[in-house]
């Protein structure tokens, strides 16, 4: 019983958050979003115009990303507790995400 409710208290309050999220989106959406886009948009275009510009040389480090994703996957895979499965939901946090998600589709279509 114990671990049913440390199963649901997250999924409930995730997906409270999330409905609040999807609701309050849909509401104020429409303007928040064009300015949004617009600020992301501007970023953008400066960081083309600074590379053009000669400001910014060089790519993408790949080795460097790979290797930050690897540390981050064994520290994940490390920390759950593979004998138990509300243990591996704990740790990576499924049922706090899976109610956000839930809650925040259906905030938008109230």
């Amino acid at each position: 019983m114990s671990d049913l409710i440390n199963l649901a208290a997250p999924l409930l309050g995730g997906g409270i958050a999330g409905f609040c999220s999807g609701f309050a989106l849909k509401k104020i959406g429409g303007f928040v979003v064009k300015i949004v886009c617009a600020i992301v948009g501007a970023f953008f275009v400066g960081i083309m115009f600074m590379q053009y510009k000669g400001y910014i040389t060089g790519g993408v480090n790949w080795e460097q990303i790979g290797a930050d994703l690897t540390n981050t996957v064994t520290q994940v895979a490390g920390s759950v507790d593979s004998g138990s499965v509300m243990g591996m939901f704990d740790k990576i946090g499924i049922p706090v995400t899976s109610g956000f998600v839930a809650g925040f589709v259906l905030g938008l279509r109230k």
